[in-house]
This record gives C-alpha cells, structure tokens and sequence, in this order.
C-alpha cells in the first residue's frame, strides 16, 4: 500500500510540473511576425543603398529555434521581430550603431558603417535549457546576401 501512494505522489509531482512548465510556456508566447508585402521583400533585395546613408540587414536563416521569437532593437529602438528564415531592414545614417537582439539573453553588436554601404548581420540561434538564445554576427557581403535571399521580409514596427 505505501508503494502505491509514493507512487500516486510521484505521478501527481510529475503532472504538476509538466502543468507548470506549459503555463510558463503559454505565457512567453507572442503571435507569429507579420510578413512585408512580396513586392517590398523583392525591392529590398536589390541590395541597393542610399548614398548618403548606410542600409543594415538583420537576418535569421538557420532551422534551430524555427519558431522561437526574438526581438531585435538598432540603438537602443525596437525594429521588429525574426523568426526562422526571415530578415529586418534598416536604413541608418553612417557612423557606430548599436544591434542588440534579445531572446532568453540579450546579446550586442557593435558596427561602424560608412555612406553608401551594406551590411549584414546573421542573428545566431544558440539552444538554452528552456528557451534559445541569441547571439549576433557581423558577416560578408556574399553570405549575408545569401542568407537575406533565401528568407522573407518582416514588417518593422
């Protein structure tokens, strides 16, 4: 008889944590990113940028951590939000400015950008013990385009 109730209690520990571990998770949901018009998407892949300003893409390409949604703020102002295989546009003025995206942790990146320039920023998604977590690259040219053509814009806020 004490074997059953340990084991009654052991099963009612066990559905109470999995009842708190899914309440938790319930509350940090966000609904999903809207996406930019195609037509916006396919003019922004021109890679074409002002002379007198410097354009900044933040993109967000690899399957781990697909559906988690992170934040992304350029010098200290919410931009938008990534999910997996999309990308953030901005358009700055030259000089240093401040990319910080936040998931379970909060991770900058510094960048000094000069008139007329690109530049790509790759939104690493590192696996933590309950929720992913973020980390920020500045890359070259050539992969941070491959990586912007094969995700889709999100609409900035």
């Amino acid at each position: 008889m004490t074997m059953f109730i340990e084991k009654i209690n052991m099963k009612q520990f066990f559905i109470v944590i999995l009842f708190i571990i899914f309440a938790t998770g319930c509350a940090n949901i966000k609904s999903m990113p809207q996406l930019a018009s195609k037509q916006e998407d396919i003019r922004l892949k021109s890679f074409e940028a002002p002379k007198k300003n410097a354009i900044i893409y933040i993109y967000r390409n690899e399957i781990r951590g697909n559906i988690a949604i992170m934040d992304v703020k350029v010098d200290g102002e919410f931009l938008g939000e990534t999910v997996w295989k999309t990308y953030l546009y901005k358009e700055v003025t030259p000089g240093t400015h401040i990319i910080t995206s936040k998931a379970a942790n909060e991770h900058s990146i510094e960048i000094d950008v000069k008139a007329g320039s690109v530049n790509y920023i790759w939104q690493e998604v590192k696996l933590g013990i309950l929720s992913p977590r973020s980390k920020l690259h500045l890359v070259s040219s050539a992969e941070g385009k491959a990586g912007v053509l094969e995700s889709k814009l999100i609409v900035t806020k």
